[in-house]
């Protein structure tokens, strides 16, 4: 059995929490609990023989719970279990007040429970009433009945037998009566489940809980008992007496028309009927009175497609091989695809594309029993050494081929051997091991003696190192995240955002130090590393997570004696500042549309990593060229044209959305939900005169384009490159270059519409002189420029004109155009004084463009926004700063 509990101070002992001692040794000095008076001992190191059990190294707060609960999990094996068993510390009185509780069968959650520890047991028994197969069991601990202290577990056990009360039969008479006697010195539960008139009952017990269940009317009659619980569920009638009773409890789960009780002897008497809310959905969580908000981080610290220190090896190779994707992160092809040793003319076999993902293909055919002879060898080389902690080999699950008998073997980098895996008989296509982190690791091989399908070639897709890890409220301290559709009132257009994440995490175990040799992160903390967010909250009894967006790590503050780390990370848009988008030629009549789609294909994201909205297939452009530039400078060329806004969504996909329009109605920001609401714009006067200017452009006939004189020396058989930026950007119909040198000649000539990337060679054998090198092509230019107006004219009568910044973008092309932009920035500015900025709570499932209503009783406001800017923060709590635009005129 593997037992794991999170997160453990230093010194706890998680193999003493099944070992059968319920009493710890002494009562240990910690620095939550301890007095200077020779009671409390100080824990050895190591512990020895000494009964320490388990404490947390979280903190409860002053009610005894705790933000985000430790937990216990128990990876059983196949096991019968009918309850469970949870010791406390007898020595300082430490015990669970609050659990709740998983159970799980082959990774599917079978069942989840909250329990009370009504009864103050440091040894606390908890039956489920019937037997459960399992195997794997989680207890989160959500809170213990000492303030601002960590939880001690002593043992946690589980029971596979039930005790004598659990089930109890009763049979009815054909008067639909039925009366029962018991004697009982524990607890008893009776549940009844027929819709019976009357049901009588009497006990000599020390508690009695009764649940009753689609029961008309119950009359229960008790004696020398000290504590009575009665829970009932859509009775009509609930009639209780107790005679020298202390306690009555009466937990009203639902609506009754009436509870009635008759109490005699008594010296107090305590009646609660408690209203549980039903939490329908996030959204009313989010507005409640109390609520807890969790977060989670997921940091991929190996990133294979930026991996410029990673070289492959292999032993031989088919001509089809791919071997970059064996780090591509892809573990699965799309297709079967057909091969010459492994196809069927049936329809289900597809012919290999240029960017199908088939990975690393072996030359040679395995023999009638899978056997690789001579084996197949698939080295990594790692210029700069890292640590291992995860060893996955991926086979092609379409074909059904992957290795069975294979070994991976890491080395240093002087060829010293640090870690040997041997496997036999694997069954997996996808294998993985999670092993002890090994360091200083500069070569990786994989050799594989045996694969699962016969006469086939060895075929793997994925085998690159991953190392990932998840960080929850516990190790993570604070969080701040800002993300934007980026436009502001004053210039609409041009709207590409770059959303920013700051985490700070806790560093005490000092896992986040570079010069942590010990550390598996040490050669991790780098740029460009994967980032997730997510925030979550208790819905209905199940805890549901938000994503909240994917970042790139961009960079890693750690101070030498801090205790902290601290992580900067940006969006994927601010990931394509640094990546050059150079080979754009001019482009006739293309829609918005076409022209993004285009720019973010060559970034190298797929459709799926992208949205653009319908309006940008309504948006043609003329003519629409790009320069040399990175990849977001040219999407900021496309949006200053639009009225259309560019940022990352929650799942770090980049949206390309129009402004005009809001997504669905998600909820309400009322005066609960927010703590001030201010209207920046409410009492400035709104821009009422818009001048929008465009561009006529026309294609010139051929000329010459580019000419440069030169003296430039090539050697034999060499070549050079020259890059040729034009007279006149753009230009199109670009016609081959002519050269002057002997013995020279282009062999390539790469084309776009700022310039040629020109190659020439020397083909004599001496040396060579380039003198000159001309292009001839058709130079698009400026014909005339035009403005449009559009002004609120009674605004201009009474407070003149305030003018808004002129609009001008290359792609404003057509009057049309113009003019329809205009007239939109003016009703966009007239309505902006409704803009809101609200200091909120928050709500953990609303994202940029969500539609909202704010209603503010005060200044008369309850209509529609949309939300276009979230500043978040968490540091346990969870509080953001939004800011709303009204939605519509």
């Amino acid at each position: 059995m593997i037992i794991s509990f999170y997160p453990a101070a230093r010194g706890s002992k998680q193999n003493q929490l099944n070992n059968g001692i319920t009493i710890l040794s002494y009562k240990w000095f910690t620095l939550t609990e301890n007095k200077l008076d020779g009671t409390y001992h100080l824990i050895p190191n190591p512990t020895g023989t000494y009964e320490v059990g388990v404490f947390s190294s979280c903190l409860s707060d002053t009610n005894g719970k705790f933000s985000s609960p430790p937990y216990i999990i128990y990876e059983t094996g196949d096991i019968d279990i009918h309850g469970i068993r949870i010791v406390g510390d007898s020595k300082r009185n430490i015990y669970v007040t609050n659990i709740h509780l998983y159970l799980y069968k082959d990774g599917i959650e079978i069942f989840n429970n909250y329990y009370s520890n009504d009864q103050n047991q440091i040894d606390w028994h908890i039956n489920f009433g019937k037997f459960y197969s399992v195997d794997k069991i989680k207890v989160e601990i959500h809170s213990i009945n000492k303030a601002n202290n960590a939880v001690v577990i002593a043992e946690m056990d589980y029971t596979n037998e039930p005790t004598s009360s659990d089930t109890l039969e009763i049979n009815f008479s054909e008067d639909g009566k039925a009366s029962l006697s018991i004697t009982s010195e524990e607890s008893v539960i009776l549940q009844i489940d027929e819709n019976r008139d009357l049901f009588n009952v009497s006990m000599d017990n020390e508690v009695l809980n009764i649940q009753l269940i689609h029961t008309k009317r119950v009359e229960s009659t008790f004696s020398k008992n000290s504590g009575l619980e009665v829970t009932t569920n859509e009775s009509s009638n609930l009639k209780v007496d107790i005679n020298k009773t202390d306690i009555i409890r009466i937990n009203k789960e639902v609506e009754n028309d009436s509870v009635d009780a008759f109490i005699n002897a008594s010296e107090s008497i305590d009646i609660q009927i408690i209203e549980t809310p039903v939490m329908d959905n996030i959204h009313t969580v989010m507005n409640a009175p109390t609520r807890q908000v969790f977060a989670k981080v997921e940091v991929t610290y190996t990133n294979p497609q930026q991996d410029n220190t990673l070289e492959i090896e292999t032993s031989r190779m088919n001509v089809l091989s791919r071997k970059e994707q064996l780090y591509d992160g892809l573990k699965k092809p799309k297709y079967k695809y057909f091969f010459l040793f492994q196809n069927k003319l049936d329809g289900t076999y597809h012919p290999i594309g240029e960017n199908s993902e088939i990975g690393w293909l072996d030359e040679k055919l395995s023999d009638e029993n899978g056997i690789v002879d001579p084996a197949a060898e698939i080295t990594f080389r790692f210029k700069e050494s890292r640590s291992i902690v995860q060893l996955e080999v991926v086979g092609n699950i379409q074909n059904n081929n992957f290795p069975v008998d294979f070994s991976i073997k890491l080395y240093d980098d002087n060829d010293n051997l640090l870690y040997t895996e041997n496997v036999v008989g694997n069954t997996d296509v996808d294998w993985i091991k999670d092993i002890s982190p090994v360091h200083d690791v500069a070569k990786l091989v994989l050799r594989v003696t045996k694969i699962s399908t016969p006469h086939v070639v060895c075929n793997i897709l994925e085998m690159y190192p991953v190392i990932v890890e998840t960080y929850y409220s516990d190790k993570i301290i604070d969080i701040d995240l800002l993300e934007e559709t980026a436009y502001e009132t004053s210039t609409p257009l041009g709207g590409v955002s770059a959303n920013e994440l700051n985490i700070t995490f806790n560093n005490e175990d000092r896992r986040f130090s570079p010069n942590n040799q010990q550390s598996i992160l040490k050669s991790y903390l780098k740029k460009n590393r994967k980032v997730k967010v997510w925030f979550g909250a208790y819905v209905n009894g199940n805890l549901e997570w938000y994503p909240w967006g994917v970042y790139w790590s961009d960079s890693w503050d750690i101070k030498r004696r801090s205790m902290v780390a601290k992580l900067k990370a940006l969006d994927l848009l601010d990931l394509l500042r640094k990546t050059n988008y150079s080979n754009s030629t001019l482009k006739i009549n293309k829609t918005l549309t076409e022209l993004a789609t285009d720019i973010l294909i060559d970034a190298g994201l797929k459709t799926g990593d992208f949205v653009i909205d319908s309006v940008c297939d309504s948006i043609i452009i003329p003519y629409s060229w790009f320069d040399r530039q990175s990849h977001r400078e040219a999407l900021q060329k496309l949006a200053s044209c639009a009225l259309v806004s560019m940022y990352c969504d929650h799942n770090g996909r980049i949206v390309i959305d129009n402004i005009l329009n809001a997504k669905e109605y998600v909820t309400e920001f009322t005066e609960d939900s927010y703590i001030d609401v201010n209207y920046p714009q409410a009492y400035k006067s709104s821009y009422n005169y818009v001048e929008v200017e465009y561009i006529n452009y026309a294609l010139e006939e051929r000329q010459e384009i580019y000419n440069e004189d030169m003296s430039e020396i090539i050697k034999p058989n060499t070549s050079k490159q020259f890059i040729c930026r034009f007279n006149n950007i753009p230009c199109d119909e670009i016609q081959d270059p002519t050269i002057d040198g002997i013995n020279l000649k282009v062999i390539e000539t790469k084309k776009y519409a700022w310039g040629c990337i020109v190659t020439i060679k020397n083909i004599g054998s001496t040396d060579s002189i380039l003198r000159n090198i001309n292009i001839q092509g058709r130079p698009l230019k400026e014909q005339n420029r035009g403005v449009v107006v559009a002004k609120d004219e009674n605004s201009v009568l009474i407070e003149g004109e305030i003018r808004a910044p002129k609009i001008s973008s290359p792609f404003i092309q057509t009057r049309e155009y113009a003019k329809y932009l205009a007239e939109t920035l003016l009703r966009i500015y007239s309505n902006a004084k409704y803009d809101a900025q609200l200091n909120a709570r928050g709500d953990i499932a609303v994202q940029l463009e969500n539609q909202v209503k704010l209603i503010d009783s005060i200044e008369g406001i309850n209509d529609y926004y949309k939300i276009i800017r979230q500043s978040v923060k968490w540091d346990g709590v969870f509080h953001s700063d939004i800011t709303l635009k009204k939605v519509g005129d």
